[in-house]
């Protein structure tokens, strides 16, 4: 009988042993469970949206390169800017080659790349025939929707772990789980930060396309020998003029140091006649005199 009351005791602390640590453990839990969230449980969550649906309304990012000639250069230049303020684009970058004073037959050129709305793009790359030559046209493609899903899915998914972060700081009252909660913040703060980045960057690209122009100026081949020789004789006359302009500013420029040295070396070659006189004997009585030059007679 003895025996059957202590086992009874000792089952009896066994069970409250076992509950005790059932609680303990679920506490632990509740305190740190949340901070091993692994993002792509809740990333496949909130990617359900990515459905047959939003596949249909694909990311693409458009980028052409146009290469044009044109006669009528500025014409032209203002033609290809006032296509791009049309479209509701920008000029991101922009490059000229101009001529120089003396070149009457040099071409001209440049570079302008614009940045186009997507559904724009197609109607600006047609009305680019009217602005000049098209001597050369490259498309380029990139499908960037699984990407631009993905950032969208992991973003959703870190702040669903920031919200629960944020409410478990709130709640806990223990300093180094609260110091625990803080820096997966931090970290779950920066990752969001990051893929928000990278989705903006992808929404640019794809909402505005990148068209880049080349134009060439290209000289009528009709001038006739008339205008070429007019043309030779601007280009002789410029030159002349120039090289007698650089003439005369060379010399005036350099005319104080011209006036030093001349006066230099007149004092130097006076210093030297004296010298040299200094040095030549002087005339006695045994040297004859030299003779008077004779009155001439008329």
């Amino acid at each position: 009988m003895k025996f059957l009351k202590f086992f009874a005791a000792l089952l009896a602390v066994l069970f409250i042993l076992s509950g005790c640590g059932a609680k303990s453990g679920n506490a632990s839990g509740a305190h740190f469970g949340t901070l091993d969230y692994n993002y792509k449980d809740a990333s496949s969550e909130a990617g359900s949206a990515m459905t047959e649906e939003n596949i249909a309304d694909r990311k693409i990012i458009y980028t052409a390169y146009v290469n044009m000639e044109s006669t009528g250069y500025d014409e032209s230049y203002e033609k290809i800017k006032a296509l791009i303020t049309s479209s509701n684009g920008y000029i991101s970058e922009s490059s000229y080659t101009g001529r120089g004073i003396n070149s009457t037959h040099k071409e001209r050129y440049c570079s302008v790349t614009a940045r186009i709305p997507a559904e724009s793009y197609s109607a600006f790359l047609d009305g680019m025939s009217d602005v000049g030559k098209i001597t050369a046209l490259t498309e380029h493609t990139a499908d960037v929707t699984a990407s631009y899903y993905d950032y969208e899915a992991r973003i959703a998914a870190l702040e669903v772990q920031e919200e629960r972060l944020l409410a478990m700081l709130s709640e806990t009252k223990d300093i180094n789980s609260l110091i625990l909660i803080e820096e997966r913040l931090s970290e779950v703060r920066y990752e969001i930060e990051n893929y928000e980045s990278s989705l903006n960057y992808l929404k640019n690209a794809v909402d505005y396309s990148t068209v880049v122009i080349y134009l060439d100026e290209v000289i009528s081949s009709s001038s006739n020998i008339g205008q070429q020789i007019l043309g030779a004789l601007q280009s002789g006359w410029n030159g002349l003029v120039n090289g007698f302009a650089q003439f005369f500013v060379w010399f005036f420029s350099a005319l104080p140091t011209i006036i030093i040295i001349a006066v230099a070396v007149i004092i130097i070659v006076k210093i030297v006649k004296k010298q040299l006189k200094k040095r030549l004997p002087a005339p006695t009585a045994d040297t004859p005199a030299a003779p008077e030059k004779e009155p001439e007679q008329d």
